[in-house]
């Protein structure tokens, strides 16, 4: 079976991610997460964690608001689920097989 272990790749704190990466690697770790970030930080990531062969498996979506999705500001409502739709059209593009709501579990897209 061909297993991956994974860590959060902002887990060392005190350094950047790119800069953290060479440690995980060493400790042994294949496959690493991140929060929800923008477009252009998601490539970025990707390309540096391609580069130390680390597989993206999985981002955080975005919590913070998440009532928004249930309350009567339409203009709020609209921007959490453009957040949210967002970091899935993320995972899409970049090859991420699983994207996580914090607060409920994982969601396979």
């Amino acid at each position: 079976m061909n297993w991956r272990i994974g860590i959060n790749a902002g887990a060392y704190k005190g350094t950047t991610i790119p800069d953290s990466l060479p440690y995980i690697k060493a400790s042994g770790f294949n496959a690493v997460f991140t929060g929800y970030k923008t477009q252009a930080y998601a490539l970025e990531l990707a390309n540096h964690f391609a580069a130390f062969d680390l597989a993206y498996e999985s981002i955080h979506a975005p919590f913070k608001g998440i009532n928004a999705l249930w309350g009567e500001d339409e203009e709020a409502a609209a921007a959490m689920l453009a957040k949210l739709t967002d970091s899935v059209d993320k995972c899409q593009k970049y090859g991420i097989p699983c994207y996580l709501e914090n607060e409920s579990g994982a969601l396979a897209v």
